[in-house]
């Protein structure tokens, strides 16, 4: 791997938890009752183009996971580091969201700025507990850190690794269409759709795909986002034929994917350096601290926010704007503190990303 792809993936993976961030600092319904251009603006950006940030992680892990898996030993090896570096960071998470709920509790008036009591989690027995918090709530998909769905499911894509290499050694790519087909039959016992994009980025050495000139990759670039962006203005307006749009949702999706990979060459250049731009790489440094703890927390910036100007839908608006910003400003000096002064336990809450 160049250096330039490699600082492209960084880049490209903090723009993504960027993006994130913002889907998680949307209103929901209830709370924009009448509000329709709010609802408009959080579905494009959100629900539209925000929708490529997680299969983007996906396919970069899938890539990174089996760039150099030459064998069963070390796809063996690769899975051990994962036990450092997926497993223990989504437990120390995964408490750190119930910690922040119990202190929520303890501090009267502070209820308002969450969105829920968790109170009645701790009144099941205690298997339900464990489900709940480290694997799905009741009736719903997520555990209860909503953003560690992603991780939960690239740590079953980690435990079948040795399948996917088998699958790659004695069918190269051609498996992947397999599982985009198996999309659209609904298989409830297995993440198929992670699959689908973790399984399409280990397979891109396997894909004979062109080296493009920069110049050519910019063009490449522009056109697709352009083609993307219509294609998500299309949808935004014709939400009404949802169902029938479902059916377009990995074609479109992978077509953003790619329109961010060359759009990077658009405002990067062969000679780009990661280290001149500071403020860039310290994001890129904390993209991980980021994601693991942006729940609960970002959720009591954008009510604080929401509180101080006005349940409006001004108010709103620039909470939606403003929060992921505040919080990301918020987050890195935080990283900052407990690299500098609780070294050990942050380097393992984070899987080493130090």
């Amino acid at each position: 791997m160049t250096k330039y792809i490699s600082e492209k993936i960084k880049v490209l993976s903090a723009i993504a938890i960027v993006i994130v961030v913002y889907i998680h600092s949307g209103f929901h319904d209830d709370e924009l009752v009448g509000m329709e251009q709010n609802l408009m603006i959080q579905e494009m950006i959100s629900g539209m183009i925000g929708r490529c940030a997680v299969p983007l992680f996906y396919v970069i892990s899938g890539y990174l996971f089996f760039l150099s898996a030459n064998s069963i030993d070390s796809v063996f090896d690769k899975m051990k580091k994962r036990i450092n570096t997926l497993f223990i960071p989504f437990i120390f998470s995964s408490l750190f969201f119930i910690g922040v709920f119990v202190v929520v509790d303890l501090v009267p008036g502070t209820e308002k700025f969450m969105n829920s009591n968790l109170s009645q989690l701790f009144k099941k027995d205690f298997l339900s507990i464990l489900r709940n918090i480290f694997y799905k709530v009741d009736g719903g998909a997520s555990p209860l850190a909503g953003q560690l769905w992603f991780l939960r499911d690239l740590m079953i894509m980690v435990i079948f690794a040795p399948l996917w290499y088998y699958l790659y050694k004695y069918l190269t790519w051609k498996w992947v269409p397999v599982v985009f087909v198996l999309n659209y039959l609904h298989i409830p016992v297995f993440p198929i759709y992670p699959l689908f994009w973790f399984s399409l980025g280990g397979a891109l050495k396997y894909l004979k795909i062109p080296q493009f000139a920069i110049t050519k990759n910019r063009q490449l670039g522009m056109a697709l986002t352009t083609i993307f962006l219509i294609l998500c203005f299309a949808q935004l307006f014709t939400l009404e034929y949802k169902e029938q749009w479902w059916y377009f949702k990995i074609p479109i999706i992978l077509l953003g994917v790619t329109s961010i990979w060359f759009l990077y060459d658009v405002f990067a250049w062969p000679d780009f350096s990661l280290k001149e731009h500071k403020l860039l790489e310290t994001l890129c440094t904390f993209t991980f601290f980021i994601y693991l703890f942006h729940q609960p927390t970002i959720n009591i910036v954008r009510k604080t926010v929401v509180f101080a100007i006005g349940k409006t839908s001004t108010g709103y608006l620039i909470s939606y704007f403003v929060s992921p910003i505040i919080f990301i400003a918020i987050a890195i000096p935080v990283g900052i503190f407990l690299r500098k002064y609780f070294t050990k336990p942050y380097e393992v809450a984070v899987g080493g990303r130090a």
